[in-house]
């Protein structure tokens, strides 16, 4: 009963921080409610915009793992909050904050070596990261369950599975 319902509030949870950022993400210099499709900031716009970054990695490594380009700007700027530099308490490394035992997996999974200092460049953290998500996907076999597993450890949903 205990795992039932931490699985439904993890789940519930992400549902709702995904929807929430997937919506606040447009691209740069669209337009906004008032009209005004500048870069500028608008005073009268009662949306939330981000500046999205890394554009070309995202719509590259999105098209050729087919993952969601929302679902990978929203986990860039949960985990990282576009700072290629970011390292978390525990380890996790760059944009995507992959940890490296992580990227060691999926570096054999793609069969390619890189130093685990590697994940601080944008390219590779986007690569890996959305290559993982794409994995897990595939394990899964449901995006509801795609981003706990990418935080909290494939393993730990498993369980809570059971």
């Amino acid at each position: 009963m205990k795992r039932s319902i931490s699985l439904s509030l993890c789940v519930i949870s992400t549902v709702l921080l995904i929807s929430t950022l997937c919506s606040c993400f447009s691209e740069a210099g669209t337009q906004t409610q008032n009209g005004n499709d500048s870069n500028e900031p608008d005073n009268q716009n009662t949306s939330v915009q981000y500046q999205v970054n890394y554009t070309e990695y995202v719509e590259r490594y999105a098209d050729e793992y087919g993952v969601d380009r929302a679902l990978i700007y929203a986990v860039i700027k949960c985990e990282s909050n576009f700072r290629a530099d970011a390292r978390s308490s525990v380890g996790a490394m760059g944009l995507m904050q992959m940890m490296p035992a992580t990227f060691k997996d999926m570096q054999k999974r793609l069969k390619e070596e890189h130093d685990d200092s590697a994940l601080f460049d944008p390219e590779v953290s986007i690569k890996y990261g959305t290559y993982y998500l794409k994995y897990l996907y595939n394990y899964f076999d449901d995006w509801d369950l795609v981003v706990p597993a990418y935080n909290a450890g494939m393993g730990n949903v498993s369980k809570w599975l059971k």
